[in-house]
C-alpha cells in the first residue's frame, strides 16, 4: 500500500494524486503563472525522485529486520478504507467535484 501511496504523490494516472497536481497545474497555467506551473512541475520531478528510491529500498534492498510483527486489524482497516478513497478520487473524479462544487454553494449561502 504504501507504493501505491507514493505513486499517488508522484502523480501517476488514475491515482488521485494525478488530478491533484494537473489541476493546480492547470489553474496556474490558466492564471497566467506558467513560471509558477513549471517549478511545481519541477518540484514534482525532484519528489518523483526521492519517493522512487524509497519504492526501489522496500522492494530491492534486504529487510533490516526480519519480521516487523502482526498488524492490527484497525491498521490494516484504515489503509484499506483510504486506499480505496484514493483509488475512487482517481477514477470518479468529476462527481466528487461536483458534489464538492454544490458543497461550497451551500456553505456560501449560510
Amino acid at each position: 500500500m504504501l507504493s501505491v501511496f507514493l505513486l499517488s504523490l508522484v502523480g501517476v494516472p488514475p491515482l488521485a494524486g494525478f488530478w491533484r497536481k494537473f489541476l493546480v497545474f492547470t489553474a496556474a497555467i490558466q492564471s497566467k503563472l506558467v513560471l509558477l506551473a513549471i517549478a511545481g512541475v519541477v518540484n514534482s520531478i525532484v519528489a518523483a525522485y526521492y519517493y522512487m528510491r524509497v519504492i526501489k529500498f522496500m522492494y530491492l534492498e534486504e529487510p533490516r529486520v526480519k519480521d516487523a510483527g502482526p498488524r492490527s486489524v484497525p491498521l490494516q482497516i484504515a489503509l484499506a478504507v483510504v486506499m480505496a478513497g484514493m483509488l475512487i478520487a482517481g477514477l470518479y473524479l468529476t462527481p466528487l467535484l461536483n458534489w464538492v462544487k454544490v458543497s461550497q454553494f451551500f456553505l456560501a449561502q449560510q
